[in-house]
């Protein structure tokens, strides 16, 4: 079930369904695609949240034990299961040496920004120095800039402020 080049999910859900001889609604398209996934594997690096444990919910309708289906991914998302140990690290680090985390350990906060830029460049598209975080300070500020002169090379920026008050 390779997708064509260029074609739309509703293509696929179409095709797999004429292979398959059945509505494109059917529940064996939905497993097919599920089989044939090649992106399947990632979702066992985050935790799903089962259907019992959401509320409000009626337990009478839905099998609790299943993973609920999550539709908020530009919200806060699924938590990654490494998360947890990272959190742990960090909090360590600061009980054992209060302010000094910021400039030592292996992930000093002070440049915790500056830690991702390379991750970032190649998602959003741009050039690592084009890109930057900063911190409370600069969120205010940053509304009143003009921001340069765009042009067909360069036509975007990246700006994100964590404001905590």
């Amino acid at each position: 079930m390779e997708p064509l080049p260029l074609e739309l999910p509703a293509d696929t859900v179409q095709r797999v369904a004429s292979e398959l001889r059945c509505p494109p609604t059917d529940e064996r398209v939905a497993l097919r695609l599920d089989e044939e996934d090649k992106l399947r594997h990632f979702k066992e690096y985050f935790y799903i949240p089962k259907v019992q444990d959401l509320p409000p919910i009626d337990l009478s309708l839905v099998n609790k034990d299943e993973s609920a289906i999550y539709f908020s991914g530009n919200s806060l998302g699924l938590q990654p299961k490494t998360v947890q140990t990272y959190l742990e690290e960090e909090l360590d680090k600061w009980a054992k040496m209060g302010v000094f985390g910021h400039s030592i350990g292996k992930w000093p906060w002070i440049t915790a920004d500056e830690n991702i830029l390379g991750l970032m460049t190649d998602i959003v598209d741009t050039m690592h120095l084009t890109m930057t975080g900063d911190t409370a300070t600069t969120c205010l500020p940053a509304l009143h800039i003009k921001w340069g002169n765009p042009s067909a090379q360069c036509n975007r920026f990246f700006l994100s402020c964590v404001c905590v008050f």
